[in-house]
């Protein structure tokens, strides 16, 4: 197919994992990543395995967002959107999460903290005096089921439920940014680095020492050499984000990973890459501050300058900025192939089916730039 392929991101289910692993040591000029985007789905779901209190508050409140969703419950939804008409002079519509993306979990529990008060007022006015798990009562009036009832009167299940929507929100800020189509690798150790530092904040010591050792487990099934040259080749960061009494994390050790690395992908041997590093480490033209400050945050537009410079250097930034990090802009390029090439309309072959769902998308990513702009 003449594609210079140096990296493979893949879905993070064990057989994938075990494959990057066996694939990793045959292929060693090729990179194996896991979907950042999916890893970021998986770090929010250790938090329900090492947390009972937020495992079953999560459960509660899927519970009655499904109860206040569902067309059997049209009487107690009315009286619902009364009482917030009434107390916020508008509707909430609660949201329902998905067992796989925590950012519609997020949305659900803050949705309902949101119509908290509707919530409980509900609870409160259609609790039934005798145990009962039906919606009418031997006097023929309408009451709450019990458990629904007692889950909306419960304060302690609000304060976990407002607990975990503060944990869950810089999660799904993070997910965010990284599930984008344009997102690049450093933007990872900027999630992961922000999850050290708030589990190490804590004030739960027993929670935030098994939620560090399972993103310290993480950290290390991952190419960590790769992801340090990432801060290390950042115009702006350099070695300024790495701590001086640590061992071998030093600009003489992490230059060893430029060399392999080059030699690896391109499978020759290095001549000046380190001559270009040492330019790069002691900001000499044009890896001074005032040049580096006109391309802004475009790295890979900075890095394409200086070509003649850092012919070496260079295409080890390139490569290693080009990194896709997740499968999502993937699957949206097959959910844009779905929308063309259909059970009716299926005559189109693969390459022009391809190449309009290439079109698609860079057409919608122009309308979302220009959004942008003119907010």
């Amino acid at each position: 197919m003449g594609v210079n392929l140096i990296s493979v991101v893949t879905d993070s289910t064990p057989s994938y994992a075990a494959a990057r692993r066996k694939l990793r040591l045959k292929y060693l000029h090729i990179t194996f990543f896991p979907c950042f985007a999916h890893q970021m789905n998986l770090f929010v779901g250790e938090i329900f395995k090492e947390s009972e209190k937020f495992k079953q508050a999560s459960i509660k409140a899927i519970k009655i967002a499904l109860y206040f969703k569902s067309s059997l419950h049209k009487y107690f939804i009315e009286q619902l959107r009364t009482l917030q008409k009434e107390s916020y002079g508008k509707y909430v519509q609660i949201a329902i999460g998905n067992d796989t993306r925590w950012n519609n979990h997020y949305e659900c529990f803050r949705t309902l903290i949101k119509s908290k008060g509707a919530l409980r007022t509900l609870g409160s006015k259609f609790e039934s005096s005798e145990q009962s798990t039906s919606y009418q009562s031997s006097d023929n009036i309408l009451y709450l089921p019990d458990n629904i009832s007692y889950i909306l009167l419960d304060e302690t299940w609000w304060q976990s439920l407002s607990e975990l929507v503060k944990i869950l929100k810089p999660y799904c800020i993070i997910l965010d940014i990284l599930q984008c189509d344009k997102a690049r690798l450093h933007k990872v150790l900027h999630g992961f680095g922000y999850f050290i530092k708030f589990w190490k904040d804590y004030d739960n010591i027993e929670l935030n020492e098994k939620i560090l050792d399972r993103l310290q487990t993480r950290w290390q099934s991952w190419e960590q050499p790769l992801l340090l040259l990432l801060w290390l080749l950042h115009p702006k960061y350099k070695m300024s984000k790495f701590k001086d009494n640590i061992p071998n994390l030093n600009h003489v050790y992490l230059s060893k990973w430029l060399i392999y690395y080059y030699e690896a992908w391109t499978k020759t041997k290095s001549k000046s890459i380190l001559r270009e590093y040492e330019n790069f480490r002691r900001n000499i033209y044009p890896f001074d501050e005032q040049t580096i400050n006109q391309f802004e945050d475009d790295i890979l537009k900075y890095w394409g300058f200086v070509v003649p410079l850092a012919k070496e250097l260079e295409y080890i930034a390139q490569q290693i900025f080009g990194i896709c990090i997740n499968a999502a802009s993937v699957e949206r390029l097959w959910s844009n192939m779905g929308f063309l090439h259909t059970k009716r309309c299926n005559r189109l072959n693969y390459e022009k089916t391809l190449k309009m769902s290439k079109l698609r998308a860079a057409i919608s990513y122009k309308y979302r730039v220009d959004e942008v702009k003119t907010i």
